[in-house]
This record gives structure tokens, C-alpha cells and sequence, in this order.
């Protein structure tokens, strides 16, 4: 059995720009169907806030639009409300800053005899039990 790895949270060390790419995710080389695996893999759904939905006054947005600068070391994106988000990164994209948070989304839970139980402590309870099927 495989165990995967799961991405934790960690603190972002921002360099000088204010970007940052959480260290735990692998390097893709812009497969997206890979990076696009990893996420169902690591079971995250992301949120994307973009440097563009801030106030036109906000001094990153300013220096974006007037001179292509993408130093946003004084933006601090907020995650979405709710518990669990953490930052997967703060990047320049080809069409704006772009800043990535990311949630778990809890195991699968099925009904079995035993209960509700995660998807991989189900047949062994069942079985263990004497359910027909694993079940």
C-alpha cells in the first residue's frame, strides 16, 4: 500500500516581491495534467484571489497597472471564510497576480454496518465483523 504524502500548511517566506510557492508542491514542469492529478490526489480545492479584484487605489494594483511592476511584497491576500484554507502561492501569471489558497476536503464516508467509517477502515471493520461482501 502507497502512503501518500499529504501537503501541509507552512509559513510563506515571501522573497523580495512578495512571491512565494509553497515548497511542498512538487514540480510539474507545466504539465497540468499532472498538477491537475496531484490536487484530486491530495484532495484540495482551490480558491484563486487575483491582485486585479483589489481597490484601484491599493499600492501593488497602482504600480501593476502603471508600470508592469509585479511586486506586491505589500499585498496580503485573504484566504476565503471558513476553517482549513492554507497558501499554496503568490505568482505572476500572464494576466495578473495571482494569489492560491487551498483546502482538504475530508475522506469519503460511507454506511456500512459498523457505521459511518472513513472508505479505508470499512471492509477491514465489515469483514471483521462478518458482513456479507465486506460490507
Amino acid at each position: 500500500m502507497t502512503t501518500i504524502k499529504l501537503i501541509q500548511p507552512v509559513k510563506p517566506r515571501r522573497d523580495e516581491l512578495g512571491h512565494w510557492i509553497h515548497p511542498g508542491i512538487p514540480n510539474f514542469n507545466e504539465d497540468t495534467g499532472a498538477y491537475t492529478a496531484w490536487l484530486k490526489e491530495q484532495r484540495l480545492t482551490l480558491h484563486h484571489a487575483c491582485l486585479e479584484e483589489e481597490n484601484d487605489d491599493h499600492p501593488a494594483v497602482r504600480r501593476y497597472q502603471d508600470t508592469g511592476s509585479s511586486d506586491v511584497s505589500d499585498w496580503h491576500p485573504a484566504p476565503p471564510a471558513g476553517d482549513g484554507w492554507f497558501l499554496l502561492g503568490i505568482y505572476d501569471t500572464d494576466n495578473d497576480m495571482v494569489a492560491t489558497f487551498a483546502k482538504r476536503a475530508e475522506p469519503e464516508q460511507t454506511q456500512c454496518t459498523c457505521g459511518p467509517v472513513r472508505h479505508w477502515e470499512c471492509n477491514a471493520g465489515c469483514k471483521a465483523r462478518g458482513a456479507p461482501d465486506g460490507r
